[in-house]
């Protein structure tokens, strides 16, 4: 019984490690996900930022003539 429990615990430590190589693997990853989407967004509130900068300077410009 002790012996098949040793082994039972060695097959677990075994399959945590492949887990632990898993998590190294998709620690790599998401990283580089997160910095991506992180730009990304910020790109994208630049866009819409400048698109409502332009429409208020023309809006604004038209008022003047």
């Amino acid at each position: 019984m002790q012996a098949r429990d040793g082994q039972d615990a060695g097959q677990q430590g075994h399959a945590g490690g492949e887990g632990d190589q898993g998590l190294e693997i998709h620690g790599g990853v998401l990283p580089v996900l997160s910095v991506l989407l992180f730009w990304l967004s910020w790109l994208f509130c630049l866009f819409w930022l400048s698109w409502l900068f332009r429409l208020f300077w023309l809006s604004w410009l038209f008022r003047l003539f």
